[in-house]
């Protein structure tokens, strides 16, 4: 059914937009996550823009029709060229170095869609590249390609993830007890002495690259008192727990699983391991995997 109204579509902005090209394709997600797309781009302009159908239902209803579909698309393209001037200007890397982040996914639930994308392994995880965006409908990211350093910005891989690194470094990071933010119930066990904290960037936006930052991991020694463990809450945030000699690593996987199953969703998953950072040596690895 879906299949078919995308047809439908992509007929329809065909014969009313002339000038662009028109076609639909599935995207894979993080964490598998499945969006039907309809991808239009100017002849003249580098990158392509994405509608996705399930955006159209949110936005048009459940109901709507082709013609419905097409007449918000095109307005889109057509009255919002601002949109494609800032597109353009992504292609020069003096333009857009400053919007350089990093985020993390799970490695393993995203192998495929990695592979297109600028990354590299950090313990189960992976380090992916975006570049934030200002569109006319509000902010937005994008994943850098990976083929886009050498024959767009004429730079090295190694000098994307060091200028994201540099970008989220000025952004800073904030810490909060998860006692304050999640209702009781919500828990993901009776937190007693000591508590767990909640550690984020300040835009709230895939701040689990924190655990990429030797620099914030280490202030976060002095913050904890001692080493600690990881809990990979979500893409946007961690979980800290100080270190329990009387803790196990299932009780601990436990406590993960518990967030992962009531306050985490599909598209934000992580990981289910815990991790444990050492101040001694200042490195982060896996529990359990010694």
């Amino acid at each position: 059914m879906r299949e078919k109204l995308i047809g439908e579509i992509v007929k329809q902005c065909e014969k009313t937009m002339k000038g662009w090209t028109v076609t639909s394709r599935i995207f894979i997600k993080n964490n598998q996550v499945v969006l039907h797309g309809i991808v239009i781009k100017r002849k003249d302009i580098l990158f392509a823009r994405v509608v996705y159908l399930e955006s159209l239902e949110e936005i048009l209803g459940d109901k709507f029709t082709a013609e419905q579909a097409c007449a918000y698309i095109q307005d889109q393209a057509l009255n919002k060229p601002d949109f494609h001037i800032l597109q353009s200007c992504y292609a020069e890397w003096e333009n857009i170095k400053g919007n350089i982040r990093k985020k993390l996914v799970n490695y393993g639930q995203n192998q495929e869609r990695l592979k297109g994308i600028l990354h590299r392994r950090y313990l189960d995880l992976a380090e992916v590249c975006y570049w934030a965006m200002d569109t006319p409908e509000g902010k937005g990211t994008a994943e850098v390609p990976a083929t886009m350093p050498a024959m767009i910005w004429g730079v090295s891989e190694e000098e994307v993830f060091e200028m994201a690194d540099r970008n989220m470094a000025l952004e800073g990071y904030r810490m909060d007890d998860l006692r304050n933010i999640l209702p009781v119930c919500l828990m993901p066990c009776e937190v007693e002495e000591p508590p767990l904290y909640v550690v984020r960037n300040a835009q709230y936006e895939f701040g689990a690259a924190i655990l990429t930052r030797p620099d914030v991991l280490k202030g976060l020694l002095q913050d904890m008192d001692g080493n600690y463990y990881i809990f990979p809450s979500s893409t946007h945030e961690i979980i800290l727990k100080k270190e329990d000699r009387s803790d196990t690593v299932e009780e601990l996987r436990n406590m993960v699983r518990e967030v992962n199953d009531t306050c985490v969703a599909r598209s934000d998953f992580l990981s289910g391991n815990v991790y444990y950072y050492d101040g001694k040596t200042g490195n982060i690895k896996l529990c359990g995997n010694e």
